[in-house]
C-alpha cells in the first residue's frame, strides 16, 4: 500500500499585498480561511504541517486546536521558495514518500479537491501531481514524489516550486470549478470575489 504523502500548508507570508489585513484570516463559510483549509487538509488523514511565520503570530491561534504541526520561517519574506526550503527538511523525519504543497489564499478549495488529488497521484507515485482548474490553468495542490525532495529544500528566494517541475513528467487532475487557481492576494480581489461568490 502506497502510503499517502505529508500536507504542508504555506501560510508563512507577510500577506502584504492586503496593506494591513490578513489573506489567511479572511473569513469564508464563517470561519478563518487559514483554519478552514486546515480541516480540509486534515479531513484526508494525513498528516499536516502549517508554515507561520512565527509561535506568536495571530495565524497560530486559530489553528491551534486543530491536529496539525506547525513550522516557524521566520524569514518567509525572502520569497516562498525560502517557506518550501524549510517546510521541507522539517518533514524529511517523517520519511514521506510524497509532499503535496498548498497556499492558504485559496478559498474555493475544499476536501474533494485534496482527496482527488492524492487518489490521482496514487495512481502514478513516480510522478508529480498537480490540481488543474476547468480551464485548464494549473494551480493547487501540488504533489511532489521523494525524488525531488533535494530539489525542493535547495530552493531560496523568490524561487519558487515552478522551477523544480520545468520539464518534468506531471500528472494533471482537472476539476470541474476553478478551485485550484483562484488566490486572492488584495484587498479589491477580496471584494470582487466575495460579490461574485455563492459560497458565503
Amino acid at each position: 500500500m502506497i502510503q499517502p504523502p505529508v500536507i504542508i500548508l504555506l501560510a508563512a507570508g507577510s500577506s502584504s499585498r492586503m496593506r494591513g489585513g490578513d489573506k489567511h484570516l479572511e473569513l469564508v463559510s464563517g470561519e478563518p480561511l487559514l483554519r478552514r483549509l486546515a480541516k480540509c487538509a486534515l479531513s484526508t488523514e494525513a498528516s499536516v504541517y502549517v508554515a507561520l511565520p512565527a509561535s506568536d503570530h495571530p495565524r497560530c491561534g486559530v489553528i491551534s486546536d486543530l491536529g496539525v504541526t506547525q513550522i516557524y520561517v521566520p524569514d518567509a519574506d525572502q520569497g516562498m521558495g525560502v517557506s518550501i526550503s524549510r517546510a521541507t527538511q522539517a518533514v524529511l523525519n517523517r520519511d514521506p514518500s510524497a509532499i503535496m504543497f498548498c497556499p492558504t489564499d485559496m478559498p474555493e478549495l475544499n476536501k474533494d479537491h485534496f482527496l482527488t488529488l492524492i487518489d490521482a497521484w496514487t495512481k502514478a507515485p513516480e510522478h508529480i501531481a498537480q490540481a488543474i482548474d476547468s480551464t485548464g490553468q494549473p494551480g493547487h495542490p501540488v504533489i511532489f514524489p521523494k525524488d525531488y525532495f533535494d530539489a525542493l529544500r535547495r530552493l531560496n528566494g523568490d524561487k519558487g516550486a515552478k522551477s523544480v517541475m520545468a520539464g518534468q513528467e506531471i500528472t494533471s487532475v482537472q476539476f470541474k470549478d476553478n478551485g485550484p487557481s483562484v488566490d486572492l492576494d488584495t484587498p479589491e480581489a477580496w471584494r470582487d470575489w466575495r460579490l461574485g461568490s455563492q459560497a458565503l
